[in-house]
């Protein structure tokens, strides 16, 4: 039996200055998608909650019936509890591997890097920069696309402002914004690729789902197929970066960010190193989902409003394992019983779509 924290404020505790985790923005946090923690854990271990009181006895039923984590206690600043999103039990280590400065200087050094990406040192070397086109202005710890700054051209007193304020952490990217098309995320180890899956992002590149693939072999098959995209040549690189990551430290899952982009000759590109996560994702989460749920078939994982009007059945309803219909998906996320309500709900649904429909209907 082991106590865990669903610790989504991972960034803000290794890189805010002013992070207090027992402050009310850091638990709503946590609280957002800590369920999911519920999932992975076994039977005999306990998720420490800031609102346990919020959790429906019918959805603590269901996780006991099911053999899953069911028991949800009031989080009291314990320090022996385990983290479970990522391990920060050496904040300076994990503040470097999870740093993109230090992605990019890997992919310098292997000569991968993104052609119209560069390191900006300072405020003042930014204004004095010239460019054209739309840039993308990011911090080296902004998460999933938030926190990234969308440059045209023009500047405005705010924009200046907050540029300013983004560059009193230090170094920033700057790099160009291209006909980004295909998201792609990678699980890696020693060996190199071990999982690959797709991404949803929206226009501004936050996150927004995941798709598991059915079969790995196949879908690695079909980006080359459909795409021209051959990661095995790459499975050396990624096995580098594994190791690259391990010996400085970090011992949490590595995932990849990778997408595909059109030139401006109409040609596919890859990037195939974007970001590096030293800690878990919704996509390594997908693949936990895949298996926990025995859903048949590729796995498809949606973050929705709590509001959403999309046609949502209740996973508390359900018989493991469960198919669901074309156009309907279980959520996963409870009723908000005592407590704050979510705005925010996990979703998944299985799919038979063949491994070259799902790269030629889910481009972003």
């Amino acid at each position: 039996m082991a106590k865990y924290r669903a610790n989504f404020d991972f960034e803000s505790s290794l890189f805010d200055p002013t992070y207090d985790r027992n402050h009310d923005k850091y638990k709503k946090i946590n609280y957002e998608f800590e369920y999911l923690a519920l999932f992975e854990l076994s039977s005999q271990d306990i998720l420490l909650s800031p609102y346990p009181e919020a959790y429906p006895q019918l959805y603590i039923d269901w996780l006991k019936q099911n053999n899953f984590c069911y028991k949800i206690e009031k989080d009291s600043g314990t320090k022996d509890a385990c983290d479970w999103w990522g391990d920060i039990s050496n904040t300076q280590l994990e503040k470097m591997c999870n740093s993109k400065l230090f992605a990019h200087q890997f992919c310098h050094d292997n000569l991968l890097s993104f052609p119209t990406r560069e390191i900006i040192q300072n405020y003042q070397k930014f204004m004095a920069c010239k460019f054209e086109g739309i840039k993308i202005l990011k911090s080296p710890w902004s998460v999933a696309g938030r926190g990234n700054i969308y440059l045209n051209g023009s500047m405005n007193e705010n924009l200046d402002k907050r540029i300013k304020r983004s560059f009193e952490s230090g170094p920033h990217i700057l790099e160009s914004r291209v006909q980004r098309f295909l998201d792609l995320g990678l699980i890696v180890g020693e060996m190199g690729i071990e999982d690959v899956y797709l991404n949803s992002v929206d226009r501004l590149g936050q996150y927004k789902g995941s798709i598991y693939p059915e079969n790995q072999r196949e879908f690695v098959t079909a980006l080359r197929q459909v795409l021209g995209i051959d990661l095995i040549q790459l499975n050396q690189v990624y096995a580098r970066l594994f190791h690259a990551y391990r010996n400085n430290g970090t011992v949490n899952p590595i995932q990849v960010d990778a997408f595909a982009y059109k030139d401006k000759g109409d040609k596919i590109c890859l990037v195939p190193i974007n970001e590096v996560n030293c800690r878990k994702t919704m996509g390594i989460v997908a693949k936990m989902l895949k298996h926990v749920l025995s859903l048949k078939g590729h796995l498809e994982f949606i973050i929705l409003p709590c509001n959403s009007e999309l046609n949502t059945q209740k996973i508390w309803d359900k018989s493991l394992p469960f198919l669901t219909n074309a156009n309907d998906y279980v959520t996963l996320t409870p009723e908000t019983g005592v407590g704050p309500c979510r705005k925010f709900q996990i979703a998944v649904k299985s799919s038979q779509k063949t491994a070259e429909q799902l790269i030629e209907v889910f481009p972003n």
